[in-house]
């Protein structure tokens, strides 16, 4: 999802953790889709039940893979400052 909205140009170029932004846009797009459009039509009734709990689960997912990209590809600012104080040099 992140490659297609660099295509589209969306998410910008880097490999920062995504914005706010990048992880809503999904979030919102697939709620909509899942839970709204599909089981409203002649097509997704037959498998799809609109769900509440399922975007409250899709967004906990969500929280979930931003705090993971936070911690995974990016450091807090205030672990820089700690290891500023305990460095060997100071």
């Amino acid at each position: 999802m992140l490659l297609l909205q660099r295509a589209v140009g969306v998410r910008a170029a880097g490999d920062e953790p995504p914005r706010a932004a990048e992880i809503l846009i999904p979030l919102i797009v697939w709620s909509w889709a899942f839970e709204l459009w599909l089981p409203c039509t002649a097509w997704g009734r037959p498998w799809c039940t609109a769900d509440p709990w399922d975007v409250f689960y899709y967004s906990l997912g969500a929280l979930g893979a931003a705090v993971f990209w936070r911690g995974w590809y990016g450091r807090a600012p205030t672990l820089r400052g700690v290891m500023l104080l305990h460095s060997p040099s100071s």
